[in-house]
């Protein structure tokens, strides 16, 4: 029979994720329920990485569930049956173990063993503020409300309207700064700038070549270095950065938005102000030019880290 092998240099978006420190591969996945022993199977890969590990599995073809509906509205029998395969790759390269899922394969994964801050710090490091096409974000408040707002062909972040401080981020999507910002293979190939999903995985472009996919991997453990972290899920929340100096009892808010009181008016300018039409508006003084405010920056902090600061947020 003919194979129709991919080309070295043929890549799949596909989600990767970052395992938890110290977490073995056996405890990463789990079977679905109901399934038989033998259903998944894995198998470990040689020659890929520190170590690989590939659990794959096909359940039997189960009738659908809309084929009674049909055979209800029009009386013809249907005999169609389907089911989703999966499969995850579990890669270890240096310190950092990845997970890529294809399939149902993201089912299998076990949160505990999931970096739940690698999505969102990866976009930290590689996302351009100005070209966000998705975000995601929870409110604070009783009802807990999931905002998901999406602009094609992207804009800045701070346009979606974010409340500092009061919005969780779950999912942020966009073009990255630059193609040096990274340098993966399809970046490489093409030397434009791709866009990637970052939520708790990252959806970005995989090379079918083994040594492309390590290079690549490596290429993430460098802008994302893993950080102990523990078991308990965290999220993030976005402010405003910018290279302006800031107040020193806020270190977060930039000096143009301190609230330090207006100076009281001189004599002369209360006159002129009551006087209107004998001011001559030439005779005035230009207002002094105002410094340009810098975009802000796209940062986040984990919800995790400020609450050991501020125990009353939780």
């Amino acid at each position: 029979m003919e194979t129709y092998a991919p080309t070295p240099e043929s890549t799949r978006t596909a989600n990767l994720y970052r395992l938890r420190p110290g977490v073995a591969f056996a405890d990463c996945w789990a079977r679905p329920k109901n399934s038989a022993d033998d259903t998944y199977v894995a198998t470990p890969v040689a020659a890929l990485g520190d170590e690989a590990l590939l659990v794959a599995g096909s359940p039997e073809p189960t009738r659908l569930a809309w084929v009674a509906l049909i055979e209800g509205l029009t009386g013809t029998s249907l005999d169609f049956r389907g089911g989703q395969s999966s499969v995850i790759l579990f890669v270890r390269v240096g310190q950092q173990a990845f997970a890529l899922t294809f399939g149902g394969g993201w089912r299998m994964l076990r949160s505990g063993a999931v970096d739940h801050d690698f999505g969102l710090n990866l976009a930290l490091r590689v996302l351009d503020s100005g070209a966000v096409r998705t975000i995601s974000r929870t409110h604070f408040g009783s009802k807990a409300r999931v905002d998901r707002n999406t602009v094609p062909g992207g804009t800045s972040l701070w346009s979606f309207g974010i409340r500092e401080h009061a919005e969780l981020v779950g999912q942020i999507a966009g073009r990255i700064r630059s193609t040096e910002s990274l340098r993966i293979s399809q970046v490489r190939k093409s030397e434009r700038r791709i866009t990637i999903d970052c939520t708790k995985r990252v959806r970005l472009p995989i090379p079918s070549d083994r040594a492309n996919l390590i290079d690549d991997l490596r290429e993430i453990s460098r802008l994302a270095p893993c950080a102990a972290t523990s078991a308990r899920r965290s999220n993030s929340w976005p402010y405003r950065h910018s290279d302006w100096p800031t107040r020193r009892d806020s270190p977060r808010t930039p000096c143009w938005q301190s609230t330090a009181p207006t100076p009281a008016p001189s004599a002369n300018e209360r006159y002129r102000s009551s006087r209107p039409d004998d001011y001559r508006a030439d005779s005035a003084a230009p207002p002094p030019a105002s410094p340009t405010r810098p975009e802000p920056s796209l940062h986040f902090i984990s919800l995790q880290d400020e609450a050991e600061r501020s125990p009353s947020l939780l």
